[in-house]
């Protein structure tokens, strides 16, 4: 795990983020396995990297970008000390480890009954996964837990305006 990010390595931030923690059923075990989640708010910002100079050219500043819209994150890579102790504390079972089907490392979370790490894929990317609701009674099993500290990190994955928000129950 990265312990000294440099620019490149972050590449989202905002004033404050949300943890997510649904309980659906571990695809190994079936026992019940809380999983977690970050949540960004309406104005975090992702770093946008500038087109590849012309020939000969200096290379383009990336730039910061307001997002306006909230968004999960997921297949994270790089998380600051102060956010990881948060996640420690409130998620013992969302940690930085090795994946064997994506052979990589990210925050992941893990049934807490057998172990098995629970893909993002499976959380995030398919219509109907824990936190990719098709209904507002699937979203209102979510909980999110707003964190009021500044965040900043380093995600493979992003997904804006995520379906039925509204119908999440705020802590």
């Amino acid at each position: 795990m990265h312990d000294d990010p440099t620019p490149h390595d972050i590449n989202i931030r905002a004033p404050c983020y949300r943890l997510a923690r649904s309980v659906p059923a571990c695809w190994r075990c079936g026992a019940a396995a809380p999983v977690f989640a970050l949540a960004l708010p309406i104005d975090h910002q992702t770093l946008e990297a500038d087109a590849e100079p012309e020939p000969g050219a200096a290379a383009p500043a990336d730039s910061w970008q307001l997002a306006g819209f909230e968004a999960w994150i997921f297949y994270v890579e790089y998380l600051p000390h102060s956010v990881r102790r948060q996640l420690h504390a409130l998620a013992p079972r969302f940690r930085y480890a090795y994946n064997r089907s994506t052979d990589g490392s990210y925050w992941i979370n893990h049934c807490e009954r057998c172990g098995t790490a629970q893909d993002d894929y499976f959380l995030h990317c398919e219509i109907g996964g824990v936190f990719m609701p098709a209904t507002a009674e699937a979203a209102g099993l979510i909980e999110l837990r707003t964190i009021h500290a500044p965040f900043v990190g380093s995600a493979a994955g992003y997904s804006y305006d995520p379906p039925f928000i509204a119908s999440m129950r705020r802590l």
